[in-house]
């Protein structure tokens, strides 16, 4: 019997007006908003996905290098298909106008630009291994449709496995943060950073003082990092790229927020500065974590400020 999860729209009509896919993509078609596709095999034509529905579906989703990001099968109910609201788009060819493309049965594989989905849809900073050109890959097959008339009782199941679901990260989030708390320690030991915590939780130590401007909010700095988890595995760095990261400095819009530790550490520092930082995750990824970064996680990064042009 199918459980229920009902994807939100963050996490997540258009006809098969197509052009010929391109070489980003081999054998896929391309559609006039941007969606990459390819169908696997063909189900019920006469029984679309139309707005208001909701579809239990099995997902896999991937990096456009073929890293696996996400299995519903796996990672929700295992084995299981798993619920989705069909709502309206939240831009031009995004998750909603893709799943409208299928019928019940259709197994298809979409290729969706991530820089859109996280600004667009997501509203949040692309994650840090993923680049403006990234596509993700979606691998979905719609194993049932109920129509608007079954809506409402689907979202009154969904309602109390949700209050469920809350307990049990409310429980879960005491666990982690006992664990955090060890984390951090470890981190400090490990990374040799003596200092004492902000007010944030935020350690940061200055390994080379600056004689650049000191930093402002709105100012565009030029930073060179490194970014590891207490393991001491790197999850994201610049070294090897052709420039240094552009930050903009307390920006809310998608794209260009980073995380509350990069902005806090960024106003100490001046051009020329070298420092070291540990993090908990309340200033870093919290309790959902990001791709490589597991929930709760405390982070560890090197920064030098190499440049900065001024705000207006």
């Amino acid at each position: 019997m199918n459980k229920l999860l009902i994807a939100s729209a963050g996490v997540m009509a258009i006809a098969f007006a197509s052009c010929s896919g391109d070489d980003r993509f081999p054998g896929y078609d391309k559609t006039e908003t941007g969606i990459y596709y390819k169908l696997h095999k063909e189900g019920d034509a006469t029984k679309p996905v139309v707005e208001g529905d909701v579809v239990f579906i099995s997902q896999v989703m991937y990096t456009d290098k073929d890293s696996l990001l996400f299995d519903s099968k796996k990672m929700l109910q295992p084995g299981e298909p798993y619920a989705v609201k069909i709502g309206k788009s939240m831009y031009t060819g995004d998750m909603f106008d893709a799943i409208k493309m299928m019928h019940l049965g259709d197994s298809m594989t979409f290729c969706l630009n991530a820089k859109d989905m996280w600004a667009k849809a997501y509203k949040q900073p692309l994650p840090a291994f993923l680049d403006s050109t990234s596509y993700l890959k979606y691998s979905i097959k719609i194993d049932s449709i109920y129509g608007k008339d079954k809506v409402a009782e689907i979202e009154k199941q969904q309602a109390e496995m949700m209050k469920q679901q809350q307990a049990m990260q409310e429980e879960m989030a005491k666990q982690y943060q006992g664990m955090e708390d060890s984390l951090l320690q470890v981190s400090l030991k490990k990374f040799k950073v003596s200092a004492k915590p902000t007010a944030s939780g935020l350690y940061f130590m200055e390994i080379k003082k600056g004689t650049g401007p000191k930093l402002k909010m709105g100012d565009v700095a030029q930073v060179k990092y490194t970014g590891m988890l207490v393991n001491g595995e790197t999850f994201d760095s610049s070294e090897g790229r052709p420039e240094p990261l552009s930050v903009v400095i307390g920006s809310q819009e998608p794209g260009e927020r980073v995380i509350d530790a990069w902005t806090e550490t960024l106003l100490m520092m001046s051009v020329g500065s070298k420092v070291k930082i540990v993090c908990p995750s309340s200033i870093a990824y919290g309790p959902m974590g990001n791709g490589p970064i597991p929930p709760y996680a405390p982070l560890y990064f090197d920064m030098e400020v190499v440049g900065i042009k001024s705000a207006k």
